[in-house]
C-alpha cells in the first residue's frame, strides 16, 4: 500500500508526506512526514497528560520512520516552535526531584524554573537509540535556556493482526 502526497488535519495543524506499508509477515512501514503547525496544548490535551505536564505553542518539522514487525529500524525528525514560542509547565513533582538530583540543583530551584517557564524558541530531535525512542529539546526564553532530554524505553510498535 502507497499513499503518496498524503495530507491530514491533526492536533490543529496538518500533516503531509508519503506512507508505504508492506502487508507481508511480517508487516512493515516507511513514512516521511512534515508537520505544520501542530497545537502542542491540544496534544497534551488529546494524551490526556496534564497530570505530567502543560504547555503552549505550535511546532513544525520533519519525521521519519520505518519500522520491520514491532521494531523501529528509523526514527528520525526535527521539530521547531513556531512564533512567539509559547509556555512549558512540569508539574510531575516525583520527576522534577529526580532530575534535580542528577543535576546536583536545589530542588526547589529546580522545580520552579519549569513552572510557567516561556519560551521563545523551542526544538525538538527525535531519534532512535537500541530500542528507545529519545527527545532531546531545547528551549530558549528570557529565563535562560531549558533542556531535557526524554527517553521511551522500549519503544516498539503493536503487532498487527
Amino acid at each position: 500500500l502507497i499513499l503518496d502526497n498524503l495530507s491530514a488535519k491533526t492536533l490543529d495543524g496538518a500533516v503531509g508526506g508519503s506512507l508505504k506499508v508492506i502487508l507481508e509477515q511480517p508487516v512493515s512501514l516507511s513514512a516521511g512526514l512534515k508537520f505544520i503547525a501542530l497545537d502542542v496544548a491540544r496534544f497534551v490535551d488529546d494524551f490526556n497528560l496534564h497530570e505530567k505536564f502543560e504547555m503552549t505553542g505550535k511546532l513544525s518539522g520533519d519525521l521519519k520512520v520505518v519500522t520491520q514487525g514491532t521494531k523501529f529500524e528509523i526514527l528520525n525528525g526535527n521539530l521547531a516552535s513556531l512564533e512567539p514560542g509559547g509556555v512549558l509547565t512540569i508539574k510531575d513533582k516525583t520527576l522534577l526531584k529526580n532530575m534535580a538530583a542528577r543535576t546536583k540543583i536545589p530542588a526547589q530551584l529546580f522545580m520552579e524554573s519549569f513552572e510557567n517557564y516561556q519560551y521563545t524558541i523551542g526544538t525538538v530531535q527525535v531519534g532512535l537509540e537500541e530500542n528507545n525512542a529519545v527527545l532531546n529539546t531545547a528551549f530558549d526564553g528570557k529565563a535562560g535556556p531549558r533542556k531535557l532530554y526524554i527517553v521511551l524505553h522500549e519503544f516498539t510498535t503493536q503487532p498487527v493482526k
